[in-house]
Order: C-alpha cells, then sequence, then structure tokens
C-alpha cells in the first residue's frame, strides 16, 4: 500500500471510530450539551460535514468559501442516521477528489487547506488529526450523557 492510500486508510479509518462512538445513541444523547459553550453530538456531525465539503472547496477555490453554507438548513434538521450517511457520503467525495486531483502528484506537492499552504501528505493528516479530535469530544459527550458507556468494551 502507497504512503498517498494508507493515509486516505486514517480517513476511514477515523470515520470508523465515529460510527462506533455514536452506534446505539439514545435519542436524549444526539444533543446532550453539558455546558452551553460545547457543541453536541448531533452539531459535531454537521460540524465534520462542513469539514469535509470545505476541505474540497477550499481546494478548488480558496478565495470564495463561506463556511456555514456548506450544509443545507434540511441537512442541518436531519436524523443522526441521514447525518452518519451524509458523512459517508462526504468522506467518499474528500477521498475521491484527493486520488483523482493529487495521488499522481508528489507527496510533498503544496496545496492549499483551511487557510494554510501544506503538502498533500500533510493535509490528509490533518484531516484525519481533524477527524480524531471531533471523535474525542462525541466521546466525551457520549460518556458525559452516560456515566454507564464503556469507551473500551462498546462495539
Amino acid at each position: 500500500m502507497s504512503i498517498f492510500e494508507l493515509a486516505l486508510t486514517q480517513l476511514r479509518a477515523q470515520r470508523k471510530e465515529l460510527r462506533r462512538l455514536t452506534h446505539n445513541l439514545h435519542e436524549a444523547q444526539w444533543d446532550y450539551q453539558p455546558y452551553k459553550h460545547l457543541n453536541s453530538i448531533r452539531t459535531t456531525l454537521i460540524h465534520l460535514l462542513i469539514v469535509d465539503r470545505a476541505a474540497i472547496v477550499k481546494m478548488e477555490d480558496p478565495m470564495n468559501f463561506q463556511w456555514d453554507a456548506l450544509v443545507t438548513e434540511e441537512e442541518r434538521q436531519s436524523s443522526p442516521a441521514k447525518l452518519l450517511d451524509l458523512l459517508d457520503e462526504s468522506l467518499t467525495n474528500v477521498e475521491d477528489h484527493y486520488r483523482q486531483t493529487y495521488q499522481a502528484l508528489p507527496l510533498d506537492t503544496s496545496v492549499h487547506l483551511f487557510g494554510s499552504d501544506i503538502t498533500v501528505l500533510g493535509a490528509l493528516f490533518t484531516l484525519a488529526a481533524e477527524y480524531g479530535y471531533h471523535n474525542g469530544q462525541v466521546s466525551f459527550l457520549r460518556q458525559a450523557s452516560d456515566t454507564s458507556w464503556e469507551y473500551y468494551t462498546a462495539d
């Protein structure tokens, strides 16, 4: 497996972890906020959908970008199952974009991602780190809203 493909597998692994973290959530847990300044699990998933879409838009046109316009009001009101499906679709779009646009280029090719110039490989690792960070948020919210949920043994 190439380093490029290995980096892409990290994106998929992080999304698989998000699915595990949200498996069998109770309805009230999706919107649980222990503090007003924290996102809920639902709003974190909406943010990740924006991140996926922004990762493509920012690379295609870094000067024209409206963060909140990347998700429709209908998508914001989606069920948790629909949000997870949208996230699977958006990740596939990110993977396809990277493969079609950057796979044949050297890994140290400079690209523009979220306001910074970074290498292709760095962009993939940045996205994987972003996904992991938000998985941590979801894990915290899940554990805070259900103290009987066991991170290490949950499927």
